[in-house]
């Protein structure tokens, strides 16, 4: 849908193409929209758009009008520039395609914190002074955003509390204003087992090893993932599970990594609040910014149930009993479920009324942006000023001869993000680990955003990713 709190949905598709004898590569892919097609034989309830992306890495595939319902495409035409990959005519290839479930989050201004009366809930929420006035503050451009100091006096400036002094955000830190794609859903535990088996086949698959299950029939806190240690082996899913669960024990160096390698990005934590809360553009000519409910989770509201129990628990369909009348929105401290859930688990179906708090979504239809696990963003200051120095640009689907994410300022000014690397990431929206408090949107209470640098391996089993792109 093009208005209000719907969906804005679209498959990012991109291909990855392997000559006998040599590793895995990004193909490049034609930018020119009439190279592709789909088989118009097949009953598709909507009309379909191509966007290629400009830089080649891949193509947006999504509804040219206004619909509901699932869209099965079938016989799809993507048109690959092998000739500018050095391919020949005659080589020996093998091919895999990927797509991702993306939303687009359209231009227009919208709101950082949500203290709006003179106790704001969400710990170190953004304010627009530090004098008693607790209103959340307007982003209205992408322009640079001036911080002000503990000390200031300013009745109209922005205030962030996990940093007391001043400081200016630059204008090429994307602060959400401007349109962007977001992963629809945190990394799924399929997911990375795909990405991983596209790894050379040698040591620096180590470095994206996550390592928490010590055989292929064993789970640690609902993760599946399993890699033998053998260099001819691939990773799998232990125990048959689906792999549709959020893919935990991420360190924000392995969520760079999968996002360079899809020609995605990491996201801030503006474009976190921004996708959570929303700017109605009903009237395309006059966006109007959400007004954020104090204390509100990422469906607007501090209406918050914590999951119970499960049926068809580690399959495709995971999920609530008695989904017509449970409930749950979102999965956090208490829940007797010690690990991620299947993505989209609240998806309401049925309920005529209040869907977007029955599902936990977003106002454009973001799935667990509060809960679940805790999500790696940008932070717009954390540690030092490298932080800030990230502009959003886009991975180009190749890492780093040590299996890295190797993008400019991806984590400050570190040529590669490194598990080893000092951490210019912070978490947002809080997981099943987490208490209800740390789910709000604007809740900054994690230590991730103090100013003192981090380092180590940083894998957890309530961290996870979500990845982004700019169009």
């Amino acid at each position: 849908m093009s208005a209000g709190p719907s969906n804005w949905d679209a498959a990012w598709v991109f291909v990855k193409y392997k000559v006998q004898g040599q590793n895995w590569q990004h193909a490049t892919l034609s930018t020119n929209a009439s190279h592709y097609s789909f088989n118009t034989s097949l009953s598709i309830p909507s009309a379909m758009t191509f966007y290629p992306a400009s830089d080649g890495k891949g193509v947006f595939i999504y509804r040219s009008a206004d619909g509901t319902g699932n869209i099965d495409l079938k016989d799809v035409l993507l048109r690959w520039n092998y000739g500018t990959d050095g391919v020949s005519d005659g080589a020996n290839l093998q091919i895999q395609v990927f797509a991702i479930e993306m939303v687009y989050i359209p231009t227009g201004p919208f709101f950082i914190g949500d203290g709006n009366i003179s106790t704001p809930p969400s710990t170190k929420g953004f304010t627009i002074n530090n004098q008693g006035n607790n209103l959340p503050y307007l982003v209205t451009s992408e322009n640079a955003i001036t911080f002000i100091s503990s000390s200031s006096t300013s009745t109209t400036s922005v205030y962030n509390p996990a940093y007391t002094s001043g400081y200016t955000l630059p204008a090429s830190f994307p602060k959400g204003y401007e349109a962007f794609y977001i992963m629809k859903y945190e990394i799924s535990q399929k997911q990375y087992v795909d990405f991983f088996n596209t790894l050379p086949n040698d040591a620096t698959r180590s470095n994206r090893n996550l390592g928490c299950n010590s055989s292929s029939t064993s789970e640690t806190n609902r993760n599946n993932f399993y890699w033998s240690g053998q260099v001819n082996d691939d990773a799998i899913l232990t125990n048959g599970k689906s792999g549709d669960r959020a893919c935990n024990y991420l360190h924000f160096a392995d969520g760079c990594a999968f996002a360079d390698w899809a020609a995605l990005r990491p996201i801030t934590e503006l474009e976190f609040e921004k996708a959570s809360r929303g700017c109605d553009l009903t009237n395309p000519g006059n966006p109007v910014p959400i007004f954020p409910v104090n204390g509100e989770y990422a469906w607007g509201s501090t209406a918050i149930n914590n999951v119970g129990s499960l049926v068809n628990d580690g399959t495709a369909n995971e999920g609530l009993p008695s989904p017509l009348t449970n409930q749950a929105n979102a999965q956090y401290s208490g829940t007797s479920i010690s690990g991620p859930l299947r993505n989209g688990i609240f998806a309401a179906k049925g309920w005529t009324t209040d869907q977007r708090k029955q599902s936990g979504a977003s106002y454009y239809g973001v799935m667990e942006l509060s809960g679940n696990l805790a999500e790696w963003v940008k932070p717009t200051y954390a540690c030092n000023s490298g932080s800030y120095n990230f502009t959003g640009n886009n991975g180009d689907g190749v890492l780093s001869a040590n299996s890295n994410a190797n993008q400019s300022y991806w984590n400050g000014s570190y040529s590669e993000v490194a598990l080893s690397n000092d951490w210019y990431f912070a978490l947002k929206g809080g997981g099943y680990a987490s208490p209800s408090s740390e789910l709000r949107t604007s809740d900054r209470s994690s230590s991730m955003f103090s100013t003192s640098c981090y380092s180590g391996s940083g894998r957890s089993s309530d961290r996870g990713f979500r990845c982004g792109r700019r169009p």
